[in-house]
């Protein structure tokens, strides 16, 4: 990631492979605590103990998004590029970005309508609403890199 408009579809892979890394992880430590035998008091609240902090990787997620956008502008601006560019940024580049967002979201509510899944997804409610809004974060973050990178004074 440099900060440039290129950053953009590494986001959205990284935000998939995220939500869908934690749901996962969720779902797998959900079933051994709910299988595991109940004479074992011990392991089975260290196990309960460990499906609560999966719990937080709910409001984790939301952060790391945002850390990543802001990472992104930030980078932006200590690019130089002409200002010409920023017409191709906004015709060329983000529509493309807003397209395959729109399929990674349609990727994650596949994978969230799985009978296995749907459960879990009521779990995580922040992740699931930025990955169903994953289109309009890609948009507003795109159109805030292109400013930032192209509209600092200092020269052609």
């Amino acid at each position: 990631m440099k900060g440039s408009m290129l950053d953009l579809p590494v986001i959205i892979s990284l935000l998939l492979g995220g939500a869908m890394t934690i749901l996962l992880v969720f779902f797998v430590v959900s079933e051994i605590t709910n299988n595991f035998p109940a004479t074992e008091t011990d392991a089975l609240y260290v196990l309960q103990k460990g499906v609560s902090a999966v719990n937080v990787f709910d409001y984790m997620f939301v952060f790391f998004a945002v850390g990543l956008g802001m990472f992104s502008v930030i980078s932006a601006f200590f690019i130089d590029s002409h200002p010409i560019f920023f017409i191709l940024s906004v015709i060329i580049l983000i529509p493309i970005v807003i397209l395959t967002s729109a399929q990674m979201t349609n990727a994650f509510d596949a994978f969230i309508s799985t009978s296995v899944f749907s459960s879990v997804a009521n779990s995580f409610p922040y992740t699931v609403l930025l990955m169903r809004n994953l289109p309009l974060f890609c948009l507003i973050l795109g159109i805030l890199v292109a400013i930032v990178m192209h509209g600092k004074s200092g020269g052609i």
